[in-house]
């Protein structure tokens, strides 16, 4: 059966293919250890959702019996990973779709701010999240620096006013990511 079985299968493809661009640095990093800074995922704002294409039955039956679509597809989908998007607070500045994904600790973080929102009866009840719960969850996400006596108005201010090019942009990346992208 061919690697491209299922319209399911995209996902782990998505994944294997971010995976191995993000280990292109060959530092030996552990991606699991990753580390979101709260300004960072403010600047960056939500990821931003990759675009899938789903298959239909006839281009996965071609999936299965060509190499070559399925080389095809791949690199497809490392255009949309690395296509360059605007990051939440720049609208001039572009970076990599991968860049503004969220890391491992935004989603412990996420998931706090959403299990938060669950009284006491439903968390021992094992309530499910509400989607509107999961979504309140990611806009604390995105704003947590906003409640934080570490960061005041007038110092995130002049810090989003500092990240002024590309360059600077991809320094977030870094920060955010830095486990990944570390000096070798």
């Amino acid at each position: 059966m061919g690697l491209l079985a299922s319209n399911s299968n995209l996902s782990t493809i998505v994944a294997l293919s971010v995976f191995l661009l993000s280990s292109a640095s060959g530092c030996g990093n552990d991606v699991s250890q990753t580390k979101a800074l709260p300004e960072a995922r403010f600047a960056l704002g939500k990821g931003n959702p990759y675009p899938s294409d789903p298959l239909n039955d006839s281009e996965r039956a071609t999936m299965q019996r060509s190499v070559l679509a399925q080389r095809q597809l791949a690199w497809r989908i490392v255009e949309k990973v690395v296509e360059d998007v605007s990051p939440a607070k720049s609208s001039d500045i572009l970076v990599p779709r991968f860049s503004t994904w969220y890391a491992r600790n935004d989603f412990e973080r996420w998931f706090q701010f959403s299990y938060t929102q669950l009284t006491s009866e439903q968390r021992r009840g094992r309530a499910s999240l509400l989607p509107e719960t999961i979504t309140h969850g990611e806009t604390a996400l995105v704003n947590q620096v906003l409640t934080s006596p570490s960061w005041p108005k007038d110092r995130l201010s002049s810090w989003l006013s500092a990240i002024n090019s590309r360059e600077t942009w991809l320094g977030i990346y870094h920060l955010e990511w830095q486990h990944l992208w570390g000096s070798c």
